[in-house]
């Protein structure tokens, strides 16, 4: 929470920084650029266009806010390589419309406070800007090393536990690890780290305390995969779930709905939607408070 409350002040600070900043220097400011194009990063590259083109409307006497420019930069071939090749497709266009500049097989060569140096095709291309966004994979926290060390376990590149069939750590029956710190392959792959992983980790690993606490053999992990979901602006998402594929508005409406099933208690349920409707209506021009006091670049 307090990273995305930074964020979200370096963001607000940048355009406060292009209001006061001599005109030379404004289109740095207003140069926002997001490296990753799997889920975290299209769906910031979509909320942050959408502030731009709607939400800060107005609200500047020296730019208007929708000169900002929105750049999406993705070392592979395509946003969201983890979603079939159609969908992806889909995702980049609802990107593009809504004014975000995708740039694909683009190599991170170096970032500081005011550039971004990519290797491009042509060569190396540097990108002048104060506002870089990582969307890229983070590192695992360090509990993962500090329980690797004491239990031996192995890591994956990322820093993840590798776990059993039951989700323990090879060895140590009694220790469950699941979630964004558990690297469990299955059919070759390893399992995303996305809220549906850990929640069928979560109901598997109470079971199995239940049935070691009854005396009974552990059981093996399994993970049914419903479907994917990413939504990446106002009426735009794409959508799987087994051989049904869909876009657009439709997707959008799937995930807003899929979302609030999955919440705790009925009154959880009912202020999330309250909340969502006002946005939708309003366009989330609510309290926008800056609370970064420094207003330097967001790296």
């Amino acid at each position: 929470m307090e990273d995305a409350l930074d964020i979200r002040s370096r963001i607000f600070g940048a355009f406060e920084k292009a209001e006061t900043a001599p005109s030379s220097e404004r289109d740095a400011w207003l140069r926002f650029v997001i490296i990753g194009a799997g889920p975290t990063g299209v769906e910031l590259a979509g909320a942050i266009a959408e502030l731009t083109h709607s939400t800060l409307r107005g609200e500047f006497r020296t730019f208007e806010s929708n000169q900002a420019e929105i750049i999406l930069l993705e070392g592979s071939d395509r946003v969201l390589p983890p979603y079939p090749s159609d969908l992806s497709q889909k995702a980049r266009r609802s990107l593009e419309k809504l004014g975000v500049h995708v740039r694909m097989s683009a190599m991170i060569r170096e970032i500081d406070d005011h550039k971004v140096v990519i290797e491009t095709e042509t060569g190396p291309e540097t990108i002048e800007t104060h506002t870089v966004l990582w969307a890229a994979g983070m590192k695992v926290t360090p509990l993962c090393d500090r329980l690797a060390t004491a239990t031996g376990a192995d890591q994956d590149r990322q820093g993840r536990i590798v776990v059993d069939e039951q989700l323990t750590v090879p060895g140590y029956p009694e220790i469950h690890v699941i979630g964004d710190i558990a690297h469990r392959e299955q059919e070759g792959n390893p399992l995303p780290g996305i809220a549906p992983v850990a929640m069928q980790g979560g109901r598997f690993v109470a079971r199995a305390i239940l049935r070691r606490q009854s005396g009974k053999s552990p059981q093996s992990f399994k993970y049914v995969d419903k479907g994917q979901m990413e939504v990446i602006g106002r009426h735009a998402a794409v959508c799987e779930t087994g051989p049904v594929r869909f876009g657009g508005y439709l997707a959008w409406l799937t995930w807003l709905l899929v979302h609030i099933a999955y919440l705790i208690e009925y009154d959880n349920k009912l202020r999330v939607l309250a909340e969502w409707g006002w946005n939708y209506l309003t366009r989330k021009k609510g309290a926008r408070l800056i609370t970064n006091s420094s207003g330097d670049s967001a790296q």
